[in-house]
């Protein structure tokens, strides 16, 4: 009987991390948390599950990764920003990414050339998020809703503790 001769996926076992995950942190560590799951989950919605480039080009095209306009490393404050978010295809969102670490540097860049530094700094005073403080989402009358409770819309008279101003 011939003797049997083992597959490499047998003899090749996952050690865990892979080497990209190390260099770069977990998703926790860079901050995709909770928070921001759901900031991700409502932006699904908002833009319908759809790459917001495709359809800039005529297309319909389904779409799972929301990406963060500004890059967070350029604006850490607008890491929750709905306004700061948008719903993009694998292809768009990996071109987007190489576009951004070109225009700004990346987020491990210690020393940004001084054209990337001069952006930074730009975006940095930008008063509103590039899709607006609601993210081009709510009907008037509704203000922005938090991070901590993003599917809770409010009237513009709410206020904490349940007190109308």
């Amino acid at each position: 009987m011939p003797r049997r001769i083992k597959r490499r996926s047998e003899t090749i076992k996952p050690v865990g991390r892979t080497i990209a995950s190390i260099r770069h942190g977990s998703a926790q560590d860079r901050g995709y948390d909770a928070d921001w799951e759901r900031i991700a989950k409502w932006r699904r919605q908002l833009d319908h599950h759809l790459c917001q480039e495709c359809l800039k080009r005529g297309l319909h095209t389904s779409a799972k990764d929301v990406d963060h306009i500004i890059p967070i490393h350029v604006r850490l404050d607008w890491r929750l920003e709905i306004g700061n978010t948008q719903v993009l295809c694998r292809t768009h969102h990996r071109a987007k990414t190489e576009c951004d670490k070109g225009l700004f540097g990346s987020s491990t860049d210690t020393n940004p050339s001084a054209i990337q530094q001069t952006r930074r700094d730009a975006v940095r005073r930008l008063q509103e998020p590039p899709r607006g403080p609601r993210g081009g989402s709510h009907p008037p009358g509704i203000v922005h809703c938090t991070a901590a409770y993003p599917t809770q819309a409010r009237p513009r008279n709410w206020a904490p503790g349940g007190v109308n101003q």
